[in-house]
Order: structure tokens, then C-alpha cells, then sequence
């Protein structure tokens, strides 16, 4: 099992943990987190159905 949790995406004035900045600029590559959730999971592959037997 596996997820995750976005609480919010951009910063505000308490706690600075989000995907943009309060100005609402990118803190981090976008694209490259949009690639990286949008890849299957190791157990949607046939390596990670392989690996479960």
C-alpha cells in the first residue's frame, strides 16, 4: 500500500512546506514531479507483479 498527501500546495505565513512559494513561484521542477506520479507504480509493472509471486 502507498500514497501520499498534499495539505497544501503553496507556502503560507506559518509553515513553508509547499510545492510553490507564497508568492506562488515554483519551489521545485514541476515537470519533473508531474513525471514521476504519473509513472506506474512497482506493482502495476510486470517487474513488481513478477517480484509479489
Amino acid at each position: 500500500m502507498s500514497g501520499y498527501c498534499y495539505t497544501q500546495l503553496t507556502d503560507v505565513f506559518q509553515e513553508q512546506n509547499g510545492v510553490y512559494r507564497f508568492d506562488r513561484t515554483d519551489k521545485l521542477d514541476v515537470d519533473r514531479v508531474r513525471a514521476a506520479q504519473q509513472r506506474p507504480a512497482a506493482i502495476e509493472t510486470r517487474l513488481g507483479r513478477d517480484r509479489s509471486r
